[in-house]
C-alpha cells in the first residue's frame, strides 16, 4: 500500500506511483463501473455531440441584487439580502 510506503527518493516515488495508476486504472474492475476497469469503461462511453457538459448560464449563483446603471433608478437595485 502507498499510505505505508517510505520512498527513498522523489524520482523512485514518481515511477512507484505511475506504476500504481496504470495497474489501478488498467488492471482494477470497479463496482461502480459495472466491474469494468475505468480503461474498458472509457472505451464504452461514447457523448453526443450536442451535450452540454456545463450550464450555458454558468456555475455561479444568481446574484442577490442588480445594480443600477450610474443614473438611473431601478427597483431591482433596492433588493437587499437577508
Amino acid at each position: 500500500m502507498l499510505n505505508e510506503t517510505l520512498f527513498p527518493s522523489l524520482s523512485y516515488a514518481r515511477i512507484a506511483l505511475g506504476e500504481w495508476q496504470t495497474d489501478y486504472n488498467g488492471n482494477r474492475p470497479h463496482s461502480q463501473l459495472g466491474w469494468l476497469t475505468p480503461t474498458e469503461y472509457a472505451t464504452t462511453f461514447t457523448p453526443t455531440c450536442d451535450l452540454a457538459l456545463r450550464s450555458m448560464a454558468g456555475s455561479t449563483p444568481a446574484p442577490v441584487f442588480h445594480r443600477a446603471k450610474q443614473g438611473q433608478y431601478s427597483p431591482r437595485s433596492l433588493r437587499h439580502a437577508g
